[in-house]
């Protein structure tokens, strides 16, 4: 016969195990929604100092929408003229999940390029280090972009969706939070929504077949363009490809 002892220990350990299966359980996991995202820019790790007029940080607003199909990265709609637009760019990003496609509207300076091309892929390290976005717990990877650039990430299982800001994805779960190890560009999620999503209403209007490009074609697009502009306009190029 069991010992009371004994019999006691079991019952604690059984009401421990459902505390822990109830935790699991009340997680709630997602496929469709929308993410405002906060984007912060060290200007002063990308340009000269001269150039910034004593104002060394950006903040920019962008939105994500998903579903299981695809995701919509687009800056925030603003209402107001924007102080030192010329400092950032602001994409839009449409990743395809079913067609392994992109759709990338750059906007650089004055010259807007459109990029059809696969979804990019990256390798992730994974780590054991875990915290809290917009409510929602998330574990941080590495993508070593090479050997001078790397990329951390915090993406939440409770989204299922593999995707982020920018062309950024791949991993079990949304990114909510990116950014360059030095600090100089990072995005965090701010807002979370589990929400219905008409994607007709979010996708970028039809765009002219003509009007498309490679990544590789648009790259030397971009270097054309910027040869004859000044040195103070090609300081942001390396952060811009690094995102799209």
């Amino acid at each position: 016969m069991w010992k009371a002892k004994n019999l006691s220990q079991i019952l604690v350990l059984i009401d421990m195990l459902m505390l822990v299966n109830q935790g699991f359980t009340q997680i709630q996991q997602f496929t469709e929604g929308k993410i405002i995202f906060e984007r912060r820019t060290n200007l002063e790790k990308q340009f000269d100092p001269k150039w910034l007029d004593g104002k060394k940080i950006k903040k920019d607003r962008f939105e994500l929408f998903f579903n299981d199909s695809i995701s919509v990265f687009r800056p925030e709609p603003r209402t107001t003229a924007e102080e030192n637009s010329w400092t950032t760019y602001k994409n839009t990003v449409v990743q395809n999940f079913n067609s392994s496609q992109r759709l990338s509207i750059l906007e650089l300076f004055s010259d807007k390029i459109v990029i059809q091309d696969s979804l990019k892929t990256r390798t992730w390290k994974s780590t054991h280090e875990f915290r809290k976005i917009a409510g929602h717990e998330c574990r941080k990877v590495i993508w070593e972009k090479d050997d001078s650039t790397t990329i951390y990430a915090w993406y939440t299982e409770q989204i299922v969706v593999p995707t982020g800001p920018e062309s950024f994805n791949g991993l079990p779960g949304a990114i909510v939070g990116l950014g360059k190890e030095d600090g100089s560009v990072v995005y965090f999620a701010k807002e979370i929504f589990n929400k219905k999503i008409n994607m007709e209403e979010v996708l970028p209007k039809k765009i002219k077949k003509k009007d498309l490009m490679t990544e590789n074609e648009a790259k030397a697009q971009i270097e054309k363009s910027l040869a004859k502009k000044e040195s103070w306009a090609k300081a942001p190029l390396k952060n811009f490809y690094i995102w799209w």
